[in-house]
C-alpha cells in the first residue's frame, strides 16, 4: 500500500485495511479462476484508473497506519 499501487490480494486473514481504503480487489483464498479474472480486469484498467487507487491506498497508510500513531493506540491498551 505504500508504494502507492493498487492491490490485488488472496489470503485467509482479515480484509479490513484494503475495503476501508478502496484501493484494491481482495480474492477468496484458493480462488484461482477470480484471481486471474482480475488480473485481466486491472491490467485493462486505464493508468489513471490504477493511479487513482494506488494514491488511496498510500493516503490510508498515511492517516491511519503510521507507527507513531499505531504505537499510541498500543498504549492505550496496556495502561
Amino acid at each position: 500500500m505504500n508504494a502507492g499501487k493498487p492491490i490485488i490480494c488472496s489470503y485467509s486473514g482479515f480484509q479490513s485495511m484494503l475495503n476501508e481504503a478502496d484501493c484494491g480487489s481482495f480474492i477468496e483464498f484458493g480462488n484461482v479462476n477470480l484471481l486471474t479474472a482480475e488480473i485481466i480486469k486491472f491490467k485493462g484498467m486505464i493508468m489513471e484508473e490504477r493511479e487513482i487507487m494506488g494514491e488511496r491506498a498510500r493516503a490510508y497508510l498515511q492517516k491511519n497506519r503510521l507507527f507513531t500513531k499505531l504505537a499510541k493506540q498500543y498504549e492505550l491498551y496496556f495502561r
